[in-house]
């Protein structure tokens, strides 16, 4: 306990010495020590705004390729659904041609066929 308690007095004899050897000359190195401070601080904050002006360059012309490039993209999507639309018109008309062709081409054979069927009613029906 008597080890403690010196060691507390040394410890507050010392901060009361050591309140009286801070002189002028220390506090004329804590003010440039400051203003130092200040400076680095001013300089730091400009070398910031000049990255951020970098970046903000950087990033405006990222958008404008990416902005390109959606271009590019969206009439590439355009002449594919142009390519797209022609041949689902192209099949669909060729479906319509096939459909029609069939009934047509049937017509002779169905109206040959009734006038046969007609011709052998009269026929039959004359020989009878």
């Amino acid at each position: 306990m008597k080890h403690v308690l010196s060691v507390l007095i040394f410890c507050f004899s010392m901060s009361i010495f050591a309140a009286d050897s801070f002189t002028q000359a220390d506090r004329e190195r804590a003010i440039r020590t400051e203003v130092t401070l200040q400076e680095f601080m001013k300089s730091t904050d400009k070398r910031f705004e000049a990255v951020d002006k970098r970046l903000e360059l950087l990033e405006s012309g990222m958008n404008a390729r990416f902005e390109a490039s959606d271009k590019r993209f969206d009439d590439k999507m355009s002449y594919l659904n142009m390519v797209i639309s022609i041949f689902a018109a192209a099949v669909g008309g060729m479906f319509v041609y096939i459909i029609w062709d069939r009934k047509t081409f049937m017509n002779p054979y169905n109206f040959t066929i009734q006038k046969n069927k007609v011709l052998a009613y009269v026929k039959n029906g004359r020989e009878s």
